[in-house]
């Protein structure tokens, strides 16, 4: 998606104070304060947030670009600001690296992966939120503080010198000379009744030993309890961004398989004082439902749907906020003869957020791009015109690329997965990747076993060849075999060329 520039200058000149309110569509790099004032809720909102008391597990289901993270951003907020019935805490769960290296390791998948991630961010937000209101300390006896350290032990790495001297930097101690080598050094003098609760956490860190065998239910059970210790009512884990890294962004088959040991563990899904709430894509949803474990009966589902009255108050909220109030709505700044210009881009939008935000963002380049004498800031029906080609232009060429955005026959995507069409097949070990990839690279031509030796061992060649022989290439082509063929009894796209070496067929 091309980026548009429209000078800041010109912005404030018409005046839009705090820049361009269109030019960032993802709610993750919004700025807070901003987004928090133009946040406009849907109708699933209330039910998504729910309440302290009475947590419940819940499903969000929106297509890219319909709210799905801000709404999550908002829900963050409201926890934070005890709004309804109690100081919530919130752990955003949107780094799936640990339950991705299990199932890269062809390792069981289970709800322990999942709990490792989750708690890796819910601790350390946990200890910042203890810094910021040090009066929940007293609650935390010996044992309690046993437990936390623990806690911080096995899931953080709030116990080295760089992990700690990072965290307190972060939230807050850079210009207090605190670091991990004065806190281990038990010789500070500090009225902080935080930093003597963290100095005697590290104090009974080394006693810890490693954990025994804990269910993954036990070990959310023990952090909820040490939340509510710390002043929280409830937990809620916000499972996002679930489409967008790979390989779940290209298979909605694969983010299903990621959180299926979560959305089919009631007893986790319904663990008192706690709640997951997942925002998921339309699809995804679809293939969460074809799991039999999946109780639908027992989890809320919500759908975003965005009515062109709702996207054209949202795009009036943002003008306003980025105007502080100078301008209520873009319709105030159009030539006469240009009639319904916000509810014009609502209905183009086809319910998209991202979609409004795209078109107002177009409007703004090519009213910035025009040069009239006269009512030179006003928008015209030209402009109109223009933005609205744009964006049908520019909507047909993504919808092109993402229907070609994979190649024929077997091929290697862009994180090292094996393809074959369109479908994903997983990733190999070193020598058989080599081994695919000089293939893949002389596809329709015949590769010799010297030359395969080469392209798998490199400068060793000359020390294995004699000792390997074509055998060890054989056998390194079987297990590829067992991979990217359909049936590898009888395949047809890595073929044996007798006495000569192998083809990949075209």
């Amino acid at each position: 998606m091309e980026d548009l520039h429209v000078p800041d200058a010109w912005l404030l000149q018409i005046g839009f104070k705090l820049g361009n309110p269109f030019s960032t569509r993802e709610a993750s790099r919004e700025p807070e304060p901003e987004l928090l004032q133009y946040f406009v809720q849907h109708p699933s909102f209330d039910d998504i947030m729910g309440d302290a008391l009475h947590p419940k597990s819940s499903f969000l289901v929106a297509e890219r670009g319909c709210g799905k993270t801000t709404t999550r951003r908002a829900i963050e907020w409201n926890c934070f600001a005890g709004r309804p019935n109690g100081l919530i805490l919130p752990v955003s769960y949107v780094d799936f690296s640990i339950p991705l290296e299990a199932m890269n390791g062809n390792d069981q998948l289970t709800t322990d992966y999942h709990v490792a991630a989750i708690l890796r961010e819910g601790v350390p937000l946990l200890l910042e939120k203890l810094a910021q209101t040090p009066r929940n300390i007293g609650e935390f006896s010996l044992g309690f503080r046993k437990l936390l350290s623990s806690y911080l032990v096995h899931y953080t790495n709030l116990n080295t010198d760089v992990g700690l001297d990072r965290w307190l930097r972060k939230i807050g101690y850079a210009n207090k000379k605190i670091s991990f080598e004065t806190l281990q050094s038990k010789n500070v003098s500090t009225k902080d009744a935080f930093l003597r609760f963290l100095i005697d956490l590290l104090a009974l860190a080394p006693k810890q030993k490693i954990f025994k065998r804990e269910s993954a239910l036990d070990q959310m059970s023990k952090f909820v309890f040490l939340a509510e210790l710390s002043g929280f009512k409830s937990v809620y884990i916000l499972v996002d961004r679930l489409d967008e890294k790979e390989p779940m962004s290209s298979s909605s088959q694969e983010a299903a398989k990621l959180i299926e040991p979560l959305v089919t563990d009631l007893h986790l899904l319904e663990l008192e004082k706690m709640a997951f709430k997942f925002f998921v894509t339309p699809s995804i949803m679809d293939k969460i439902n074809e799991h039999p474990g999946f109780r639908t009966d027992r989890l809320m589902i919500r759908h975003i749907n965005w009515s062109e009255e709702k996207l054209q108050q949202l795009l009036d909220r943002r003008v306003e906020v980025f105007t502080q109030g100078k301008l209520p709505s873009l319709d105030v700044v159009c030539e006469p003869d240009v009639i319904g210009l916000v509810s014009k881009l609502s209905s183009l939008a086809n319910g998209s957020p991202r979609n409004m935000m795209r078109l107002a963002e177009w409007l703004l380049y090519w009213r910035h791009t025009r040069t009239l004498f006269g009512n030179e800031f006003l928008i015209s029906n030209q402009d109109l015109e223009n933005s609205i080609n744009s964006f049908l232009n520019e909507s047909k060429n993504i919808a092109k690329t993402d229907k070609n955005k994979f190649q024929s026959g077997i091929w290697i995507d862009e994180s090292a997965y094996v393809c074959r069409e369109a479908k994903k097949l997983g990733r190999l070990p070193e020598l058989q990747f080599k081994l695919l990839s000089h293939l893949i690279v002389n596809k329709g031509k015949i590769c010799t076993y010297a030359s395969l030796r080469k392209s798998v061992y490199g400068e060793m060649v000359d020390s294995v060849e004699g000792k390997l022989g074509d055998d060890r290439i054989d056998q390194l082509i079987k297990r590829i075999r067992k991979l990217v063929e359909e049936d590898s009894k009888y395949p047809k796209y890595i073929v044996k060329v007798a006495a000569k070496g192998y083809i990949l067929e075209e």
